[in-house]
């Protein structure tokens, strides 16, 4: 599917691309552009990289509606006119047909109904009577994308499906219904109310961390697309909230993960044979006039090395290991590097001395205790046909007594689901107990095992250099 725009993971309303040639002003100045198309039919020009932090820059910005471009904002906010003159008006200048490009490009690819709203505005009347709109899930029909560059970006033409009721047709490869599942655990509290030890916590200005339990969600998935796009995590609801004092030992871990491969050149062969069978020259790449044999032949290659480069394709032939190594007493170089492999999932663990001083702090132990337990328990669903995926947690640490003010000086942490839950009854070696109703332990201690939803990436850094953050 050769579609230009595509959906934003951070707003579904915006569609984004950087597939339009430079753009060019009256002073001879080019700029790599990406576009972001609003589905009111507005569209905001960005140049690609040279804003603060390696960003991108906003240009300008175009209203459907008012069918105007404005430079109010962004990199020429200073001197709007001359901006506008030097794109739009000046001798040498290709603003214009840029943007009708644009226009004309997300016209034809945004969602039906946006582009059925489009085509009232004054902007995209006259684009709307020369250009199809989107009609199926399938994306547009073919386009050429000329800009007064004289750069030219041709999108490949796909299939176009007749459809008699308007509507999008289904996917007939992929039954993309059943993924519009959702397992709703049953026979769960609503809400777990709000518990603070010691109670006075909110109101002596101290710094503490607060855990507010998520009701889980899974990610949403767009499988309409040639290639499953996984999307921003639905939003959370909070159902509880635990306020407790920072405890010695924070720490934080951030990880990622770099192993040693290598590659050797008789592997590098076998990369290139494999593509060449793939395209139907295996045969040749082997023993042709121009095959493996021969070019290590007319690389000088000695009768030894041609040996020692036929008995590891033996290996290989044979799945075994170590005939080089066995034989030759040697290997072949494997070009050892460190490579990265993926990201990795923060832990965390808390420990938590819980010494009610009253009834009151009482109660809300054995409260903060069962709440955590029951919160992380395995949720039952459809009359236990389903186990639904338990509760979750954010966890923060708040500086002053103020639950909605972050620690500065302490790291973030993301979602995380309670992996562990475990509770020392008697953590000073010995049964001892309150004399009130409930016999509540005089102390406890609460060891709390959390591991993050999602992996830390950059974009989660903002440009506040003050703050750590995760």
């Amino acid at each position: 599917m050769a579609t230009v725009f595509i959906p934003s993971a951070n707003d579904p309303a915006v569609f984004t691309t950087d597939k339009f040639p430079l753009l060019k002003d009256g002073d001879g100045n080019t700029y790599r552009t990406v576009v972001k198309a609003n589905v009111n039919g507005s569209v905001d020009v960005y140049s690609k990289g040279t804003g603060s932090f390696g960003g991108d820059e906003l240009l300008f910005q175009y209203s459907g509606t008012e069918n105007g471009a404005s430079f109010a904002k962004g990199k020429f906010k200073n001197n709007t006119s001359a901006a506008f003159n030097s794109f739009f008006r000046s001798s040498g200048s290709n603003g214009e047909q840029f943007l009708k490009d644009v226009k004309t490009k997300w016209y034809s690819e945004a969602p039906p109904n946006a582009a059925t709203r489009m085509a009232t505005l004054s902007g995209y009347q006259s684009i709307a009577a020369t250009t199809q709109a989107r009609q199926t899930s399938n994306g547009p029909s073919s386009l050429t994308i000329t800009t007064g560059a004289g750069t030219t970006t041709i999108v490949s033409p796909t299939q176009s499906q007749s459809n008699t009721d308007g509507t999008d047709p289904k996917n007939t490869k992929l039954d993309v219904d059943i993924f519009d599942v959702s397992i709703t655990p049953e026979g769960i509290k609503e809400n777990y109310g709000s518990y603070a030890y010691p109670t006075d916590l909110g109101t002596n200005g101290q710094d503490f961390i607060q855990f507010s339990i998520k009701r889980y969600k899974p990610r949403n998935f767009n499988l309409t697309r040639s290639i499953g796009i996984i999307e921003q995590r639905q939003q959370l609801d909070t159902v509880g909230t635990i306020a407790l004092p920072i405890q010695p030992s924070i720490s934080d871990s951030n990880n990622v993960d770099w192993n040693g491969l290598g590659i050797n050149p008789l592997e590098m062969e076998l990369v290139n044979g494999s593509l060449n069978i793939m395209s139907g020259s295996g045969r040749e790449y082997l023993s042709g006039d121009n095959g493996l044999i021969e070019r290590l032949k007319s690389m000088g290659a000695d009768p030894n090395t041609l040996k020692a480069a036929k008995l590891y394709f033996t290996q290989k032939a044979a799945s075994t290991q170590g005939l080089l190594s066995r034989f030759g007493g040697g290997i072949v170089n494997p070009n050892l590097e460190l490579l990265f492999q993926g990201p990795t999932l923060r832990p965390f663990t808390f420990t938590f001395r819980l010494s009610p001083r009253d009834k009151t702090e009482a109660t809300q132990v054995r409260s903060i205790i069962r709440v955590f337990k029951e919160a992380m328990s395995v949720k039952t669903a459809s009359q236990q046909f389903f186990l639904a995926a338990p509760d979750v947690f954010d966890i923060r640490y708040c500086q002053r007594g103020d639950s909605t003010r972050d620690h500065p000086s302490l790291n973030k942490i993301k979602t995380c689901a309670l992996k562990s839950c475990n509770v020392d009854y008697t953590p000073d070696g010995s049964y001892m107990t309150f004399n009130d109703e409930s016999n509540t332990m005089v102390s406890y201690n609460l060891t709390l095992q959390f591991q993050e939803l999602e992996p830390v990436t950059s974009k989660d850094y903002d440009n506040n250099l003050d703050q750590i953050g995760y």
